[in-house]
């Protein structure tokens, strides 16, 4: 892309996308919500929230799969409290459950949903 055509965020057009919808909706809900964000110098989150008492959530968008274990361990080592992984549709929900669930111990931690979940 032209310097100055890019949309900010990470990535192609619909993780872009994604990143917005999901930052203006948890805008709307009353969180503080950042695109790319970091908790304290961390790796960046594709959506940082923060709640009122506090608290780190990272929203991942995930429609690639390679980087999803690394991301979810990066994110609840820097700190966030939970980790939700944001996915196209329902197979790779699925997808990212199975990868999730082989390693029990960020079972607690980590949540799922489709975009349209996220919406709904």
């Amino acid at each position: 892309g032209k310097k100055g055509m890019e949309v900010p965020g990470h990535g192609k057009f619909e993780h872009s996308l994604y990143q917005h919808l999901i930052c203006r909706k948890l805008e709307k809900d009353g969180l503080k919500a950042k695109i790319e964000g970091r908790i304290s110098g961390s790796k960046s989150i594709d959506v940082l929230a923060r709640s009122k008492d506090g608290k780190y959530f990272a929203y991942e968008v995930t429609l690639h799969f390679e980087n999803l274990l690394s991301n979810v361990r990066r994110d609840l080592e820097s700190g966030a409290s939970k980790v939700f992984i944001v996915t196209r549709d329902r197979a790779g929900m699925e997808k990212a459950q199975k990868m999730v669930n082989a390693n029990p111990e960020y079972s607690d931690s980590v949540g799922f949903m489709t975009i349209d979940e996220f919406f709904s």
